[in-house]
C-alpha cells in the first residue's frame, strides 16, 4: 500500500510539472504576440491617398507594412499602414490617416488559401488599386493584399508581397485567390500552405525567402 501511494503520488507531481510547464509555455507565447502586437500601430488610409503605390512608398520610408483586405464581415475595400509606434504620429500625419483596430479577415473553422510573389530576374510591378475582389461575398470571406517593405535599392524596394484569403470552404477560398492573382498579372504567385506563413502574415513579418524587388 506505502509503494502505492508512493507512486500515485509521483504521478500526480508528474502532471502538475508537466502541466505548468504547459502553462508557462502558453504564456510565453502569448507574451511574445501581444508585445510583438503593442510595438505596431495599424492605420486606416484614406483610399484617395493611395492613387500610386510609389508614391506612398516613398512617402513613409523605412520598414512597414501596406495592406488593401477585406474583412470577413463586409465588402468595402480598405487600405491599412502598420509601423513600428514609435513612427506613427510622424507618417500618420502625411496621410491624413485614422488609428485603427486591426480588421476580422479569418472565417471561424474556415479554409484559407495563401500565397506569395516570387522572384523572376525582373523587378514587379503592379498596380494595387486593381486588385479584384469581387468574388468576395460580404458575410464569411475576407482576403488581404500584403506589401512588407524592407528597404530601398537602387533598382526599387525590397519587399515580400502576399495575399490570403479566409473563406468557408476550399472552393470558394481558391475562387477569391484566381480573381486576384488575375487582378496582378506582373506577379508571380506560389500558394503555400504553412501555418508559419499565416504567421508571417498576422505579425507582418518580412522574410528574405520570400524577397522581391518593386520596381520604382
Amino acid at each position: 500500500m506505502p509503494l502505492l501511494v508512493t507512486s500515485n503520488l509521483l504521478a500526480v507531481i508528474l502532471l502538475v510539472i508537466l502541466g505548468l510547464s504547459g502553462l508557462v509555455s502558453t504564456f510565453r507565447w502569448v507574451g511574445v504576440t501581444y508585445t510583438h502586437r503593442r510595438r505596431i500601430a495599424v492605420f486606416k488610409l484614406p483610399s484617395d491617398k493611395v492613387k500610386d503605390l510609389k508614391s506612398v512608398l516613398n512617402s513613409v520610408g523605412g520598414q512597414f507594412t501596406l495592406e488593401v483586405a477585406v474583412s470577413q464581415l463586409g465588402k468595402a475595400k480598405s487600405f491599412y499602414l502598420t509601423l513600428p509606434v514609435k513612427r506613427a504620429k510622424e507618417v500618420a500625419a502625411k496621410f491624413d490617416a485614422e488609428k485603427a483596430e486591426d480588421y476580422e479577415l479569418y472565417y471561424p473553422g474556415g479554409a484559407v488559401v495563401g500565397a506569395y510573389a516570387v522572384h523572376e530576374g525582373s523587378p514587379l510591378k503592379f498596380n494595387i488599386n486593381a486588385i479584384d475582389f469581387s468574388e468576395i461575398n460580404e458575410i464569411g470571406e475576407g482576403a488581404v493584399v500584403q506589401v512588407v517593405v524592407s528597404k530601398k535599392t537602387r533598382k526599387g524596394f525590397v519587399v515580400n508581397l502576399r495575399t490570403l484569403i479566409s473563406a468557408p470552404s476550399s472552393y470558394q477560398a481558391k475562387e477569391i485567390f484566381s480573381r486576384i492573382k488575375t487582378s496582378l498579372p506582373g506577379a508571380k504567385l506560389r500558394e503555400v500552405k504553412s501555418g508559419e506563413f499565416v504567421d508571417s502574415v498576422n505579425k507582418r513579418l518580412f522574410d528574405d525567402k520570400e524577397a522581391v524587388t518593386l520596381s520604382l
